[in-house]
């Protein structure tokens, strides 16, 4: 999707202590950005989103991750436009199941700067309402046993947790939860 058409459908919020954020479709143009917020994250945020601890994210991964086709593999950024140079701030994305076209497995990542200020759940209510509009309706994940945050942001979706293994729960949510 070409960055003018990502803007247009651009939504604009306001965070609980005034904070402006603009959120719209992901666009190929964003893969320099993208790998500029990654190394913004810190080593827990990068762990918890990757299961990794990686520090740079390889051209190849940005490409993969910007180029999406927003029917079976979606992604909403956040961005912050309070200030004088607009940084993202967050991202939540799916990618449809090949076993259930009515699943997709969700990710969810959001700067630490800007964690716990609601960005991830204005994501996830918008990456929703395309996915119930794509023929979806249930999100999963595969997340960390000690990442609290994302299991919280799942149960206020009506989402549920299953230890799979050690140190490692998958996550189920319907969308007809929430908007």
């Amino acid at each position: 999707m070409p960055i003018e058409d990502a803007l247009s459908r651009a939504v604009p919020i306001t965070l609980e202590d005034g904070t402006r954020l603009l959120m719209r479709p992901i666009s190929a143009s964003d893969a320099a950005d993208f790998k500029e917020g990654l190394e913004r994250l810190s080593k827990q945020s990068r762990y918890f989103r990757f299961f990794s601890h990686m520090k740079k994210m390889p051209d190849w991964m940005a490409t993969q991750l910007t180029r999406v086709d927003h029917h079976d593999h979606e992604a909403w950024v956040a961005i912050d436009v309070s200030t004088d140079h607009p940084i993202g701030v967050g991202v939540a994305r799916y990618i449809r199941s090949d076993d259930d076209p009515h699943t997709a497995e969700v990710a969810i990542t959001v700067v630490d700067s800007h964690q716990h200020r609601g960005v991830a759940t204005h994501l996830v209510q918008q990456l929703a309402k395309s996915a119930r509009a794509n023929g979806i309706d249930k999100f999963s994940a595969s997340v960390l046993g000690d990442n609290d945050a994302v299991q919280g942001l799942a149960r206020s979706f009506g989402g549920h947790t299953t230890e799979v293994g050690v140190g490692q729960m998958a996550l189920e949510f319907d969308l007809s939860h929430k908007s």
